[in-house]
């Protein structure tokens, strides 16, 4: 800080001054320019001086009170000054890591600190360079002051493996500062689970029904365990869906009933169930529906997969979809082999409209797991048959007084 100093004299006998200043912050220093401030020429009424104070990097930001002292002979003099320090507003940005590995369908975080000098105001955290499925959000948002957030990586299931060159970026008005960061999304490892369609590609009537044999190949970890299995991608009103929906076997049903006439890509997905966060095993089937004049029928039931215990009775609908003026009644019934371990009751008889109900019981002391159903429907010379899962969970008796709870079957 400079301070320009003008003495006047009101008498030729007033000589030279000297110069003191008092009330300096801890480690600054001052000099006076000249150290004596002289009257010259000897006849002059004025003399001039500067006072040049230089303060650390680290004193504090604050008004400091000085006293300027001037002496010429026995006469003295105070003058009061303040000395402003006000650092310039800035801050510095790091980061916990400059390198980060996240795994597709998880998440990982790296924190940001911010260290002000001055008042640069709120800081902004923001993350160049992500890509599609890899999002990033820091909490705050804002850093106000110094102070540290918490940026949280989310890499979707569908993310391209691969690194990424992110810069992490902090933003005022008038400043901004940058931090890079590496992120890493690795490659999955090989699957241990292959679903394939038998048909990659399925021509069929409008308003039909067709299904599709899956191959379920299995290696490692995934042998003997239980999949999940769906199906969807119908358009125009169709349906696609899988039978057994679960199942530790390596075949399933794919069941496409078509809608209107048109394309559709039915995608086939299988996933280990108890495995969190699996990446599915995918396959399509290209779907055509052509049009067709003949008067027919097809059904659907809804849900195709329904869980059951050994004592509640389940109940859904069953669509019934008529094309090309069939009106004719239809029937339903259930066949197969796993038809007598189940009580089908069908609300009506010969249903002439678009929906009938059906309630579905255990016949018999079953095993959990999945099973499939086969429900057939005829109208005269017309039969159509479809297969739905069911899925038989344990039964858990109500709690005794006591307080204990039983998982069991009940006794046939």
């Amino acid at each position: 800080a400079t301070f320009d100093l003008t003495y006047t004299r009101s008498d030729v006998s007033v000589g030279s001054i000297t110069q003191t200043v008092t009330g300096l912050p801890n480690g600054a220093t001052m000099v006076f320019t000249p150290a004596t401030a002289v009257f010259a020429p000897a006849t002059a009424t004025s003399a001039t001086s500067q006072l040049v104070v230089t303060t650390l990097s680290t004193t504090p930001d604050n008004t400091y009170p000085l006293t300027i002292t001037t002496t010429s002979g026995s006469i003295s003099h105070t003058s009061p000054v303040s000395l402003v320090v006000a650092r310039p507003p800035d801050f510095a940005l790091s980061l916990s890591a400059n390198a980060l590995t996240v795994a597709r369908g998880s998440s990982g975080q790296v924190s940001a600190t911010i260290q002000t000098t001055g008042s640069p105001g709120g800081v902004t955290i923001i993350v160049d360079g992500l890509t599609s499925g890899v999002t990033a959000v820091a909490s705050p948002a804002v850093v106000s002051g110094s102070g540290t957030t918490l940026i949280t990586f989310t890499v979707s299931a569908t993310a391209t493996p691969g690194p990424l060159s992110l810069t992490v970026r902090g933003i005022t008005p008038t400043i901004t500062r940058s931090a890079p960061l590496s992120l890493t999304i690795p490659a999955p490892p090989p699957s241990n689970l292959v679903v394939h369609a038998l048909s990659s590609s399925v021509t069929m009537l409008a308003g039909g029904l067709q299904q599709v044999p899956v191959r379920i190949t299995r290696t490692g970890a995934a042998v003997g365990q239980l999949i999940d299995l769906t199906a969807g991608g119908m358009t125009g009103n169709g349906a696609a869906w899988i039978t057994p929906a679960l199942t530790t076997g390596d075949s399933v049903t794919l069941n496409i009933l078509a809608g209107s006439a048109g394309t559709s890509t039915v995608i086939v997905s299988g996933v280990i169930s108890s495995v969190q966060n699996a990446i599915p095993s995918t396959d399509v089937v290209a779907v055509t529906a052509q049009a067709s004049l003949v008067p027919d029928f097809a059904f659907i039931p809804a849900p195709q997969t329904i869980s059951l215990d050994v004592v509640t009775p389940q109940q859904m609908a069953i669509e019934i979809r008529r094309s090309n003026g069939f009106t004719g009644p239809i029937s339903f019934e259930t066949v197969g082999p796993t038809a007598s371990s189940f009580s089908v009751t069908f609300a009506l008889n010969n249903v002439t409209g678009n929906a009938t109900g059906m309630t579905v019981r255990t016949n018999a002391n079953l095993a959990t797991g999945p099973y499939v159903l086969r429900i057939r429907g005829t109208s005269g010379a017309i039969v159509r048959e479809l297969t739905m899962t069911i899925i038989i969970k344990e039964y858990t008796y109500p709690p005794y007084p006591g307080g204990s709870v039983m998982k069991t079957k009940p006794p046939e």
